[in-house]
């Protein structure tokens, strides 16, 4: 999962066993997967409303229409919404959670329906929700700078580390390269790929720091959009390699990188970092948005607008062994800073409040 499909995921399971005696409907624009449903407890039911909500105007089909029909045959009492979407039209009283509005700086980085549905909508959802939390400091400000959103509608509730996520032994690490890396110790990055990642700058570093060729750049994610020239760039590249829809084996692949490479452009929060930690590897962060709230000091951070400072940072932290095992240390203080049974909590308490 990535990082909203998480938090739904992990906020939603723990609502749901903490409430016994209320009844839960998790609704869906498209069939079920039947091992997620295993997993939920008994008073969770399962609603597919359509149609597919895969364009703006569905997506206003599917808010607009579908779910005040579903909210009044079912009698909802209470709407969480965990991705900043809601219904406008829905008299329902509605919590939803933002995890960022990069929408309203980079404008260029969505295709143009999808920006011109969030960019249009995303005041009125604001306006219309009764409360608000954000995954960030960063985001809650940057909510209050383009919406005018009162700061005592918005609370703060983090995100976390998934489970498994744990060191490997060195012996485990070498199956690991041999089976990813073709042998090689690797640099690792995780997440969606399209232009706010920065993955072009992260490969031009990557490739400045690299000229020996003895390390290999992993870049495990879905391709999102706008990637066709990248695309051609890895495949032109011996020393990069893009894994797809890797699943469970991801946390051993973190656990054997030698470092994380994360310097997105703009991020709301960032769970790769908490990953890699946990893991006990070292984190190379952007100086920007929310990275530092969520890096502390424990991450290492250079501007992510400069190849030359990236490559920089990889160096550096790669060829000082003191930094390096510095930063392990204060990474595995730096996670119990964060639960999702503290953010379920929190959001608990504030959807209960509109009953």
């Amino acid at each position: 999962m990535e990082g909203i499909a998480r938090y739904i995921y992990e906020t939603s399971i723990r609502l749901i066993e903490n409430n016994p005696a209320d009844q839960f409907f998790l609704v869906f624009d498209r069939a079920i997967d039947p091992g997620l449903k295993s997993k939920f407890p008994s008073n969770a039911k399962f609603l597919v409303a359509h149609p597919q909500a895969r364009h703006p105007i569905l997506f206003y089909i599917w808010f607009e229409h579908a779910l005040p029909r579903l909210f009044r045959k079912h009698k909802i009492d209470l709407f969480y919404s965990p991705e900043s979407f809601l219904s406008l039209k829905a008299n329902v009283p509605t919590l939803i959670v933002t995890h960022d509005i990069a929408f309203e700086t980079y404008r260029d980085h969505l295709p143009k329906t999808i920006q011109n549905y969030l960019v249009r909508n995303g005041p009125k959802f604001h306006d219309r929700a009764d409360h608000v939390v954000a995954v960030s400091d960063f985001t809650r400000q940057d909510i209050i700078k383009h919406y005018k959103v009162s700061p005592e509608k918005i609370s703060i509730a983090g995100n976390a580390t998934p489970k498994g996520f744990t060191p490997i032994n060195e012996n485990e690490k070498i199956k690991v390269r041999k089976r990813y890396s073709n042998g090689d110790n690797f640099l690792l990055y995780v997440g969606a790929i399209h232009p706010r990642k920065n993955i072009d700058r992260l490969i031009e570093a990557f490739d400045h720091f690299n000229q020996d060729k003895k390390y290999t750049l992993l870049l495990i994610g879905r391709m999102a959009w706008e990637t066709s020239e990248l695309i051609k760039k890895i495949e032109n590249n011996e020393k990069v390699i893009h894994l797809a829809n890797i699943g469970p084996e991801l946390k051993t692949i973190m656990a054997a990188a030698d470092l994380l490479c994360y310097v997105s452009l703009f991020e709301g929060f960032g769970i790769p970092l908490l990953e890699a930690m946990s893991c006990k590897v070292p984190v190379l962060t952007s100086e920007n948005s929310s990275m530092s709230e969520v890096g502390g000091d424990a991450a290492y951070y250079v501007n992510p607008s400069s190849a030359e400072a990236i490559a920089s940072g990889i160096k550096t932290i790669l060829q000082d062994e003191n930094l390096r095992l510095s930063m392990i240390a204060k990474g595995e203080k730096r996670i119990n800073d964060f639960s999702w049974d503290i953010t379920s909590k929190l959001i608990e308490e504030q959807l209960f409040k509109l009953v």
